[in-house]
């Protein structure tokens, strides 16, 4: 029964841990504010980070897979085709607001 309960608690604590997906989104919007970009969905996504708001998609510039991760929101815009973001934290944005921030990115059909 211990060992029953203590592999209950290491699976939550792993689970809750676990970094937030959008899944398949397409794009409405994308703007550059002083080298942030930030992206709007054509649908809500889930606000599993707890930010201020769930929308938009902040890129940073300073991360390491921004060029990438701009890129394929560029692709995925012009295209049509779905793209899917993992989000790690919330952070500020010139709106006043938490926004979710993305650390990875792929697009799929």
């Amino acid at each position: 029964m211990r060992k029953c309960i203590f592999g209950i608690l290491i699976f939550l604590s792993i689970s809750s841990s676990v970094d937030a997906h959008t899944g398949a989104i397409e794009i409405r919007e994308i703007r550059v504010e002083s080298g942030m970009v930030y992206i709007w969905p054509t649908t809500s996504i889930n606000n599993t980070k707890n930010c201020d708001t769930a929308t938009p998609i902040k890129l940073d510039y300073r991360d390491l897979g921004f060029d990438q991760m701009y890129s394929q929101a560029l692709v995925s815009f012009s295209s049509g085709a779905k793209i899917q973001f993992w989000l790690n934290s919330c952070e500020a944005s010139p709106w006043g607001r938490t926004i979710p921030k993305a650390y990875a990115s792929g697009l799929t059909k």
